[in-house]
C-alpha cells in the first residue's frame, strides 16, 4: 500500500504527538491500552486521507519511516564527526529522505541497553502475513556516532562487543560444549576401566561376566537420584532380555 508525502507527514507528526509509543523508558509505552488507544486515534486522524488505512498499516508504515530515518542519522553524524566535511560542510552527508529533520524527536527516547553502550531503536509491532517487521539495533561509538549492530558484529570470536543475547547464546554454546566433552571423557574412561577390569580377570583367575557386573555395580551405586536409578536399572535388564530372545530365536 502507497503512501503520499501528505500522508507521511500527518503521520509522523501523529505519532509524535502520541509519546507512548515511543518514548520506551515511560510508563504509558509498557501500556498498551494506552498504546492502541493511542494508535486508534492516529487511525481516525489519517482516515479522511486514507479511508481504508488500517492500524497495522499504520504501525508498518512507521517502523519502515524510523528505520530508513535511523539508517540515514548514522551516515549523517558519521560524517559530521569524521570531519570529512570542509568549513561549509559541503561535504557533510546530505540524507536522502526528506523527512529526516521530522524524526529528530526518536532520538531522545531509544533505551541505552545495560552492560554494552548501545542504543535500541524499539517497536513492538507485530508481524503481519508474510511482512516481517525488523527493528533495527543500534550502538553509540565513543566519537558519538550511531553504529548498526548487526552490521559491525564479528561472526567469529569478537565476543566481548556483541550484544548480550550474541554473548549469551555464545556462553551456552560453550557450555554445552564442555559438558559433551566432559561426557566423552567420562565414556572413554569407563570403556577403559572395564578393558582393564577383564584384563586383569586373566591373570588373577576372576570371571570376565563377574568382573564386568561388578562395574556396573560400582557405577549405579553412584546414581543418587532413585528415580534415574530404577530406570537405568530397568534399561539394563531390557537389554539382557532383548539379547536373550535373539540368541534363543525366540
Amino acid at each position: 500500500m502507497s503512501w503520499s508525502r501528505e500522508q507521511c507527514e500527518v503521520l509522523i507528526d501523529e505519532y509524535q504527538r502520541h509519546s507512548c509509543l515511543y518514548a520506551v523508558k515511560s510508563a504509558q509505552y509498557k501500556n498498551k491500552h494506552s498504546r492502541q488507544n493511542a494508535l486508534q486515534q492516529i487511525q481516525a486522524v489519517l482516515q479522511p486521507l486514507k479511508p481504508s488505512v488500517t492500524i497495522n498499516d499504520i504501525k508498518l508504515k512507521f517502523n519502515g519511516l524510523k528505520n530508513n530515518f535511523l539508517t540515514e542519522y548514522k551516515k549523517w553524524n558519521r560524517s559530521r564527526r569524521s570531519g570529512a566535511g570542509d568549513e561549509d560542510g559541503d561535504g557533510i552527508y546530505k540524507p536522502t529522505i526528506w523527512y529526516f529533520n521530522r524524526m529528530f524527536f526518536l532520538l531522545e527516547h531509544v533505551e541505552v541497553r545495560q552492560a554494552v553502550d548501545s542504543l535500541i531503536a524499539e517497536d513492538d509491532t507485530p508481524q503481519v502475513g508474510d511482512e516481517e517487521i525488523v527493528t533495527s539495533e543500534y550502538y553509540v561509538t565513543e566519537d558519538g556516532s550511531l553504529n548498526d549492530i548487526t552490521n559491525t558484529l564479528d561472526t567469529g570470536s569478537n565476543v566481548d562487543g556483541a550484544t548480550p543475547s550474541k554473548r549469551l547464546q555464545f556462553q551456552k554454546k560453550r557450555k554445552r560444549e564442555t559438558i559433551e566433552d566432559n561426557v566423552m571423557r567420562e565414556a572413554s574412561s569407563a570403556l577403559a576401566s572395564i578393558s582393564s577390569t577383564m584384563q586383569q580377570s586373566f591373570v588373577q583367575n576372576v570371571d570376565e561376566d563377574e568382573a564386568l557386573a561388578q562395574f556396573i555395580v560400582s557405577k549405579l551405586k553412584r546414581i543418587t537420584d532413585t528415580s534415574i536409578r530404577l530406570q537405568t536399572e530397568e534399561k539394563i535388564v531390557h537389554t539382557l532380555f532383548d539379547a536373550l530372545k535373539k540368541c534363543n530365536n525366540l
